[in-house]
């Protein structure tokens, strides 16, 4: 009798076992283990834009350098350690494309482009362009290039704020008509 009592208390406890959640795995020859990890702390950099537009612009020229401004962005340090904000560009194409190409080039080392880059072919082409990031809430700048260039420190929440200028490839680049498109992406360094 105690046997058949300890029978269908096992069973009443197995039911019980495979109305929950959790079921046994019989048989099996592997299990997974969910795992988390709270990050403390750390960078966070956050942007108030996440494009600009430069507008309808001229090509440069002999006798005129088109230099394009962006709409001012915001960029914030939103984590609880400072950083450093380094900057870098991207070559620019046609949108959509296939199309046009511009090369980006840079950075100019703080030479002084103007007056008409377009007479002095070692700051200005056929085909390549400039860009430069800037604050307005800060004095420092970076010429953009495919490699990070230094924009500005950063403490925690600290807000800045940033625009763009960009100097026109010369007259006779190709995408007279089209839509160029180029990133910036901004990264976060300790």
């Amino acid at each position: 009798m105690k046997r058949l009592i300890l029978m269908a208390a096992l069973m009443l406890g197995a039911g019980a076992a495979f109305t929950t959640n959790e079921l046994p795995a019989f048989g099996a020859d592997n299990g997974t283990v969910e795992a988390t990890v709270t990050v403390a702390g750390g960078l966070c950099l956050q942007l108030g834009a996440s494009s600009v537009d430069f507008g309808t612009q001229d090509f440069s020229d002999v006798t005129n350098d088109a230099i394009a401004f962006s709409s001012e962005f915001s960029v914030e340090n939103c984590g609880s350690d400072p950083h450093a904000v380094w900057v870098r560009g991207t070559d620019a194409t046609a949108v959509p494309g296939p199309g046009a190409t511009w090369a980006l080039q840079g950075p100019l080392g703080g030479a002084a482009v103007s007056p008409y880059a377009c007479d002095d072919l070692d700051f200005g082409g056929i085909n390549t362009y400039f860009m430069t990031v800037g604050g307005t809430t800060f004095s420092s700048f970076a010429d953009l290039s495919t490699a990070n260039s230094f924009l500005v420190d950063q403490v925690p929440a600290q807000h800045d704020i940033a625009l763009s200028a960009m100097l026109m490839p010369c007259t006779g680049s190709d995408g007279a008509g089209q839509t160029m498109g180029m990133d910036m992406t901004f990264v976060a360094l300790p």
